[in-house]
């Protein structure tokens, strides 16, 4: 049973080893994510542009 246990344990760490080996873009992508929400956007930076389109479908976007 000692042996079962030990030979699972082994397993079960090459296996997260791999997991994470495998995910690490998507990981490094989470960390530069959270980087980039120092500086936060501020209202102003919208485009007048932007704010037309939501005034003029206002009534198709909320439906």
């Amino acid at each position: 049973m000692e042996l079962i246990l030990g030979i699972a344990t082994l397993l079960g760490g090459i296996t997260a080893i791999w997991f994470f080996y495998d995910k690490r873009h998507v990981i490094a992508a989470w960390f530069k994510l959270n980087k980039s929400h120092d500086s936060a956007r501020s209202i102003f930076d919208v485009s007048d542009e932007d704010f037309g389109f939501i005034s003029n479908n206002l009534d198709t976007l909320t439906k």
